[in-house]
C-alpha cells in the first residue's frame, strides 16, 4: 500500500523531534535509575567499611601512647642487652685469668718458681718465664703437669733457656710459650 502523508513537513519533523526527546528522556531516566540502584548497592557495602575504618582509626589513636611506650621499652631493652653483653665479656675475661693463675700454681713443682707471666699479643698464648733449681728435670715436670693436670693449654714450647748462678747455686732460667686450647679461647 501506498502511504500518503498529508501533514506538513514541519509537523512531521516536530513529531520526530518530540519522539526522539521522549526516547532520550526515557533512556536518561532509565540510566539515572540504574546509576541510583548501583549507588545504593555500593553505598550499602561502603558505609559499613567506612564505619569500621573510623573505628579502627579511633582504636589506633587510643593505642598510640601504648605503642610509643612499647617502642621506648624496646629501645631500652636493646640498650640493656648491649650493657649486659659488655658486662658479660668483662666478667668472662676477668674470671679467665684467675683460673689460669690458679691452674699454673697447682702445676708448679717445689723446685720451680716463676718470674713473669705475660699474655701474648693475641689472646692465643701465654709466655711464662721462670727458674728451676734442679735444671731441666723441674722444667720438664712443670710442663708435664701443665699438659696433664690442666685443660687450658693445647701445646707448650720452650722458647729460651739458660743457666745462671744465684747465691752460689746453679739455676736454669727458662721461657715457655703456652698455646691456649680452642675451648678456652672461645
Amino acid at each position: 500500500m501506498i502511504e500518503i502523508n498529508l501533514l506538513p513537513v514541519e509537523l512531521i519533523v516536530k513529531r520526530k523531534k518530540r519522539d526522539f526527546v521522549i526516547f532520550v528522556g526515557i533512556c536518561g531516566v532509565v540510566a539515572a535509575l540504574i546509576c541510583y540502584i548501583l549507588y545504593l548497592s555500593l553505598y550499602q557495602t561502603i558505609q559499613p567499611l567506612e564505619k569500621r575504618l573510623l573505628d579502627l582509626k579511633a582504636e589506633i589513636a587510643k593505642s598510640q601512647p601504648v605503642l610509643k611506650e612499647i617502642q621506648k621499652a624496646k629501645k631500652e631493652n636493646s640498650e640493656l642487652k648491649n650493657y649486659l653483653l659488655s658486662f658479660r665479656r668483662v666478667v668472662i675475661r676477668q674470671s679467665f685469668y684467675p683460673r689460669v693463675m690458679y691452674d699454673i700454681y697447682l702445676c708448679l713443682p717445689d723446685t720451680v718458681w716463676l718470674r713473669q707471666i705475660k699474655k701474648g699479643n693475641t689472646d692465643d698464648f701465654l709466655e711464662i718465664e721462670g727458674a728451676s733449681l734442679n735444671q731441666t728435670v723441674g722444667i720438664a715436670e712443670f710442663m708435664r703437669n701443665l699438659m696433664k693436670k690442666s685443660d687450658l693449654f693445647s701445646k707448650i714450647n720452650f722458647t729460651k733457656f739458660s743457666t745462671q748462678k744465684i747465691f752460689g747455686r746453679q739455676v736454669m732460667l727458662f721461657q715457655l710459650r703456652c698455646i691456649l686450647s680452642k675451648k678456652i679461647r672461645e
